[in-house]
């Protein structure tokens, strides 16, 4: 795709081409965007008739959306969990999902943070206070704080001389070796 020319026309209205392994018959639309300086995108498209690179610039920042829009709903909202085989019940999760979707956006955007940084942050309030109203109803006598630690025998710096200014690069063993860990407890 770089090395196409590209004239001034083409860059505001797309080139038609056809591309390797498709029918010789099957034309797509291509527009180049420079998105910075040191960037350029390509959109292709099968809709001959789009002639502006602005409004596919346009129309692929809809489509982002869209497919952010599914990869959330499914990540987040349990979308996909349904079990059910009825029509009816299907649709009924689907729009829950939905809701809780809007919701969970609608709170993210306030909070100043992702959708999935607010989910996680409510799961682990949630974990927080569970866990701290079973500590509650436990004595003094009954707490034991826990702490696990480990290390890899294979951490080994190899060394080597190389040309100076040039990197040097040595292989290093992937195999899983020995790993001593410890425990310790306080009551």
């Amino acid at each position: 795709m770089d090395s196409l020319n590209w004239s001034q026309s083409e860059l505001r209205q797309g080139k038609r081409i056809t591309i390797k392994g498709f029918p010789k018959d099957h034309k797509v639309q291509c527009f180049r965007v420079e998105v910075s300086t040191h960037r350029t995108d390509f959109v292709v498209t099968n809709d001959l008739a789009q002639d502006s690179t602005e409004a596919a610039q346009q129309a692929c920042g809809l489509r982002w959306k869209i497919e952010q829009l599914h990869r959330e709903t499914k990540q987040v909202t349990g979308l996909e969990a349904c079990p059910c085989r009825k029509a009816r019940i299907q649709r009924s999760h689907i729009g829950c999902a939905f809701l809780v979707w809007v919701r969970l956006n609608a709170l993210a955007k306030q909070a100043g943070q992702t959708i999935y940084q607010l989910k996680h942050g409510l799961l682990e309030e949630l974990k927080h206070e569970a866990f701290q109203e079973q500590l509650k109803s436990k004595s003094a006598a009954q707490v034991v704080y826990v702490d696990e630690a480990g290390i890899d025998n294979r951490e080994e710096h190899p060394y080597g001389y190389c040309e100076i200014g040039q990197r040097f690069s040595a292989t290093q063993s992937g195999k899983r070796t020995e790993r001593v860990s410890w425990l310790a407890a306080l009551k």
